[in-house]
């Protein structure tokens, strides 16, 4: 099952407008009186840029790419992934890995708000713009490979499974060509990868990095683990989703991380959206 994209779009229109809103306020990193200073800063023209091109890719590609619906055959599949054929029939999970992404959701949410209560509405704001972009950006990367690649899904090589139409793996639907790789699975990584890089960032010597990176961890290896279980993915599909969405949650937070130092050869982005060049090396 995947996400509803009118929730996918809702979502990201707040966080344009209220990007949109914030940057007319000034510089996204100003704190309350009391409150920190965020090391993170988001320019609203850029990530409401990229934003916007993560949702046109969510919403538009599949009325783009045209559907082949071709089947695989079991003998093709390699030692690694050929199993799940065999034990990824719970229907139940399902249900569980929704609820997995729904809680790493959830996470993101609160987490900038307390930031937002405790160091003023910008910090909440800059925070949601982060976990917003490592997601979509998640997302939509999985939805390119899985239109590009077109894999048949585990349960397609289920004949009992295929008769049932709330499962969406029968021969006439998109979704049951659509294994590579898992959305679930990156959306989820790149949660948990951007809340501890934050948590690293923000509480430098603390318990905070640690105990997210295992909480991360372990929510991503559940929902992981349930996609196979309900027969939605194989194997390489799951580590795939894993290593693309925590190389993207990483990045995200790293490249608005305003006191990592100057890259060499490289650019930042301010909060009042110019581009400067720096020099040097990390």
């Amino acid at each position: 099952m995947r996400p509803p994209r009118s929730a996918v779009a809702a979502a990201a229109l707040s966080v344009l407008t209220f990007g949109a809103d914030a940057a007319s306020a000034g510089p996204l990193t100003d704190p309350v009186e009391g409150g920190r200073t965020t090391p993170f800063q988001i320019s609203p023209a850029w990530d409401a840029g990229l934003i916007a091109l993560d949702v046109g890719v969510l919403l538009g590609l599949k009325h783009i790419v045209p559907q082949r619906h071709e089947d695989g055959h079991r003998g093709d599949l390699n030692g690694l992934d050929g199993p799940v054929v065999e034990w990824g029939t719970h229907d139940d999970a399902l249900r569980s890995s929704d609820l997995g992404v729904t809680l790493a959701v959830a996470f993101a949410l609160a987490d900038a708000g307390v930031s937002g209560k405790h160091d003023g509405w910008r910090s909440g704001v800059v925070k949601t713009t982060l976990y917003a972009e490592s997601a979509l950006t998640a997302a939509a990367l999985a939805e390119m490979a899985k239109h590009a690649v077109q894999r048949p899904r585990p349960c397609s090589y289920q004949p009992e499974r295929r008769t049932r139409p709330a499962l969406g793996c029968g021969p006439t639907d998109d979704d049951a060509y659509l294994s590579f790789f898992s959305g679930h699975t990156g959306v989820t990584a790149a949660l948990g990868a951007t809340a501890t890089y934050m948590a690293f960032r923000e509480d430098d010597g603390g318990v905070r990095g640690p105990l997210t990176l295992a909480a991360g961890l372990a929510l991503t290896g559940f929902v992981a683990a349930e996609r196979m279980r309900a027969g939605k993915h194989f194997p390489t599909d799951v580590l795939t989703g894993f290593a693309v969405g925590t190389a993207v949650g990483v990045l995200v937070p790293h490249l608005h991380h305003v006191a990592r130092g100057p890259a060499k050869g490289g650019a930042m982005l301010t909060s009042d959206g110019q581009m400067i060049s720096v020099g040097g090396a990390f």
